[in-house]
């Protein structure tokens, strides 16, 4: 069972924090209590995720250097205040690599807006060999060309049905989670594996070389 935690009282942040701190020492990983925002995201695009939000902060941050990959992986809790002063925490997977080289696009699952506009104007999914993907999950971003090349078809086993993905990307980095949800301290390793399938597919996949 996936339990989603949005907001905490003091009591829960820092058993949570107790418990991340004690993973990270067991599986000998990098670990941080928290970072200042601004300090942080120095350098990274301006996602969705944390664009235009209140009180932002990064919490609980795991560092995984892959070498493989081409630089590192940041797993973190990335807070912020909504529109009714609760605290909403997303758990996100980083990767910042020298070999991306990515247009700007960002995935995110269908809303009632879009079931809505099919009614007036016709779909034009960028991958309509994938139906399940383009039925559950839309692509937004200017270089559509670029797009189609830059996004394996092999990552779309991560978004079947409903689950509420979301993936980013720009330049060197690439941000997975899904939104206002957090993962289980059990559920970090397997979180990071799939994410680290997602980028490998991402940076190594040849299938789109012929598109």
């Amino acid at each position: 069972m996936r339990i989603e935690i949005e907001s905490m009282p003091f009591f829960d942040k820092r058993k949570r924090h107790d418990q991340l701190s004690q993973l990270a020492t067991h599986e000998q990983i990098p670990f941080a209590k928290s970072q200042r925002f601004k300090d942080w995201r120095t350098g990274i695009p301006n996602f969705r995720l944390w664009k235009k939000r209140s009180s932002r902060r990064v919490k609980n941050i795991f560092q995984f250097s892959e070498p493989e990959l081409g630089g590192h992986i940041q797993i973190f809790d990335f807070l912020h205040m909504d529109d009714d002063g609760e605290t909403r925490r997303t758990t996100t997977f980083l990767l910042e690599s020298r070999d991306l080289r990515l247009p700007s696009f960002r995935i995110r699952p269908k809303g009632f807006e879009d079931v809505l506009g099919k009614l007036f104007v016709a779909p034009n999914p960028l991958f309509p060999q994938y139906p399940d993907f383009s039925k559950n999950y839309k692509i937004i971003g200017r270089d559509r060309n670029a797009i189609r090349y830059a996004i394996k078809p092999e990552i779309f086993s991560l978004f079947t049905g409903k689950n509420n993905w979301h993936l980013e990307g720009e330049g060197q980095f690439l941000i997975w989670y899904r939104k206002n949800k957090t993962r289980r301290t059990t559920q970090i390793m397997s979180f990071y594996e799939e994410g680290r399938e997602l980028c490998h597919w991402m940076l190594n996949s040849d299938t789109n070389d012929y598109v």
